[in-house]
């Protein structure tokens, strides 16, 4: 039993646990070709366009579009066979078309709860997630907390800012000061976002409009990459050499006057990247840091967009397994 109030929102968080725990295992991937789809999900608030992102690259109104926000309540999957020029066999995709999330105080009904669950679900089986920004509004909290999703879940991400030309339309009209042009405030906003979403893993940033076609298709692009990228074997011998690099660079701060040392480290799992760490003391390894060397791994080994985990080992688990 879970105990609630939709008025307030207590318990939302719980309740969603509880009915994700109760639902039945999604069914499996349909056999041959079908299980080699890049899977793709398209995640974000209610009306920020992610429905006519899926027509605009299927070329038809196969699903419900409306200026509603909340239209799409079901995750919708769609396929779509992508020819490339030059390469004799297309790229195959499968697009997750979701509900949106709305604000604690705005989830008014069974049915939006479910919603809420069934994008967790998708998050959790596609290779690529898409969290589509309306361009008007910039990054939001529930942006934040489904990003948050995302990164918990291990999942490649970008990030596709939509109604861009509504955006440059307004700042044509009326041009914000500080900005010389339209180049300066494209440049400010990634900036924008990039704070505002700054635990991710510096993922891509695409500009697109559904409404007009702009890049949309170029977003292919990225998808095929990040999910290339996701099975990346990194060297241990490079990993090794760039932490050493790092920690001479800049070294943590002493916590309880002892600094935090990595010893060894090696790639133990891909999707998600997981990366061992033989140190001194894993408490000593604070969220400040752990950034630090994330985004130096990421960078060093193009792994933008893909989220890497750390496992810890201090001294007394280093020294039981090379007893073992």
């Amino acid at each position: 039993m879970v105990g609630v109030s939709a008025e307030h929102g207590h318990g939302v968080d719980e309740l969603i646990q509880e009915v994700a725990h109760k639902l039945p295992p999604s069914p499996p991937l349909r056999s041959g070709d079908e299980s080699n789809r890049t899977k793709i999900a398209f995640i974000g608030r209610p009306n920020v366009g992610k429905s006519s992102l899926c027509n605009r690259l299927l070329n038809m109104e196969r699903l419900i579009v409306s200026d509603v926000p909340g239209t799409t309540r079901e995750t919708v999957e769609l396929d779509l066979d992508y020819q490339v020029e030059g390469q004799e066999n297309p790229w195959s995709f499968r697009l997750f078309d979701t509900a949106g999330l709305k604000r604690r105080n705005r989830i008014d009904s069974s049915l939006d709860y479910f919603s809420a669950v069934r994008t967790k679900h998708a998050i959790e089986e596609v290779d690529v997630v898409f969290l589509v920004l309306d361009a008007r509004e910039g990054v939001t909290k529930q942006d934040k907390i489904l990003a948050g999703h995302v990164l918990e879940a291990g999942k490649a991400l970008s990030i596709l800012v939509n109604k861009w030309d509504l955006a440059l339309e307004s700042f044509r009209k009326d041009p914000l000061p500080g900005y010389e042009d339209e180049k300066d405030f494209r440049k400010s906003y990634i900036k924008s976002i990039r704070k505002e979403l700054f635990f991710l893993p510096e993922s891509p940033i695409s500009f697109v409009s559904a409404q007009t076609g702009y890049a949309v298709e170029a977003f292919l692009n990225i998808a095929r990459d990040l999910d290339t990228r996701m099975d990346k074997s990194i060297s241990t011998s490079t990993l090794n050499k760039l932490i050493g690099e790092m920690w001479e660079h800049r070294p943590p701060a002493k916590v309880g006057g002892k600094r935090f040392k990595v010893f060894y480290a090696v790639q133990v799992e891909t999707r998600p990247f997981r990366i061992k760490l033989f140190c001194n003391r894993e408490e000593k390894l604070n969220d400040q840091y752990r950034r630090y060397l994330e985004k130096g791994i990421q960078k060093r080994f193009g792994l933008s967009g893909c989220p890497l985990k750390f496992s810890l080992a201090g001294k007394e688990a280093r020294y039981k397994e090379e007893q073992d």
